[in-house]
C-alpha cells in the first residue's frame, strides 16, 4: 500500500519532531511541525460541511510521528492531517529562497 511505504519514509525524520501549529479548513488541512516545516493536504471528504474534530485543541506539542498515523485511518479528516505532517516533514530540508520562485506571466 503506498500510504504505508510513505509513512515508513517519512517516520525516521518525524521521530525527532513535535507538531507546532495544526490549520484545518473546509478543504484544506496544514501542519507545522517542531522545526518550522509546513504541510498541506487535501480533506477529500463526500459529505460537506464542517464536523467538530475530537482531537481538536490536543494536537499542538504532540509528537509528529503520532499525527502522521491517520493516514491509515478511514476519516478523511484524520487521513489529512496525516498527510499533510508527512508532506511538512518531507519539505524539511529543501532550500527555499525567493530566487527559487518566479512569477507567471
Amino acid at each position: 500500500m503506498i500510504a504505508r511505504g510513505l509513512l515508513s519514509s517519512a517516520e525516521a525524520t518525524l521521530a525527532a519532531l513535535q507538531v507546532k501549529q495544526v490549520v484545518i479548513g473546509l478543504a484544506y488541512t496544514g501542519v507545522m511541525l517542531s522545526d518550522g516545516s509546513c504541510g498541506l493536504a487535501a480533506i477529500l471528504n463526500e459529505r460537506s460541511g464542517c464536523k467538530a474534530l475530537h482531537m481538536a485543541g490536543t494536537m499542538t506539542g504532540q509528537p509528529a510521528l503520532d499525527l502522521t498515523h491517520g493516514l491509515l485511518s478511514a476519516d478523511p479528516l484524520s487521513s489529512a492531517l496525516g498527510l499533510a505532517t508527512i508532506n511538512a516533514a518531507l519539505t524539511a530540508n529543501l532550500p527555499l529562497s525567493s530566487s527559487s520562485f518566479r512569477a507567471l506571466p
